[in-house]
């Protein structure tokens, strides 16, 4: 497996990007415990499985290896839902590997705004954390005759340390609003409500997450 694409915790709605949703777990620890993340520092992250943004039933699809993010993670974090981290950069699809909707638009996407990587819990049984993106979550989608721009102020997400797995939106609950949409053969309309999902790999090897 590429640097590239060994794991870490972050992401999008990013659509990504890119959330007040808290890292939960079974027997987890309490948010105010110290937070350790090794390594730390910058990273690059791309999706490992089909990241997907679903509005009313229509799916929009980026393939394994499409959806890219960039951020960087603290060595440390202490206090109630700490600051661990955040996703500075996110972009779905190229112009050579596009994005689908329902098969029938081809577009990209990009984060427009930066978001922060916030811990809740961490379950020391199963090694997974839990927590969500927060911030003024902005992505903006354009394709053949079709533009749109996703929401939202918080997606859950959570980190396994046996997989080295981010994963965003878990339960692909949707916590986004689909916004300002220009043709898009109405096959998503201004004012749904959308879910966000996928998994992502990042370049900082054998990444864990834990709390103690």
């Amino acid at each position: 497996m590429s640097k590239r694409k060994k794991v870490a915790s972050i992401a999008f709605t990013g659509i990504a990007a890119v959330t007040a949703v808290g890292f939960r777990a079974g027997t987890a620890l309490a948010a105010s415990g110290t937070w350790k993340i090794t390594p730390n520092g910058a990273y690059q992250a791309e999706n490992s499985t089909s990241a997907t943004l679903i509005a009313n039933g229509t799916k929009l699809t980026c393939e394994p290896g499409t959806a890219t993010a960039s951020g960087a993670l603290k060595a440390t974090g202490t206090g109630t839902s700490p600051t661990i981290g955040s996703i500075k950069t996110a972009a779905f699809g190229t112009t050579d590997s596009p994005c689908t909707l329902a098969g029938l638009v081809n577009f990209t996407a990009t984060l427009n705004k930066p978001l922060n990587i916030v811990a809740k819990s961490y379950n020391a049984t199963t090694g997974v954390a839990t927590g969500h993106l927060a911030g003024d979550i902005s992505a903006t989608l354009t394709g053949n005759a079709c533009t749109a721009k996703v929401t939202g102020a918080s997606i859950p997400v959570s980190f396994n340390n046996g997989t080295h797995l981010l994963d965003i939106n878990p339960k692909s609950a949707s916590t986004l609003t689909i916004r300002s949409v220009t043709g898009c053969e109405g096959l998503i309309k201004s004012g749904e409500a959308a879910g966000f999902h996928a998994k992502y790999l990042t370049s900082l090897s054998d990444l864990t997450i834990t709390q103690s």
